[in-house]
């Protein structure tokens, strides 16, 4: 999975909370966690 689709599938997904989403996605594009870390 490439950087693009975790983003994406992480978008799609309706059962994460705004803020918790936005969290998540400023950790991946700070490289702070990786996309096997966001799949779990």
């Amino acid at each position: 999975m490439n950087y693009s689709q975790t983003l994406t599938k992480l978008i799609d997904r309706h059962d994460l909370p705004f803020g918790e989403m936005r969290e998540l996605m400023q950790h991946i594009m700070g490289g702070q966690i990786t996309h096997a870390q966001v799949a779990a």
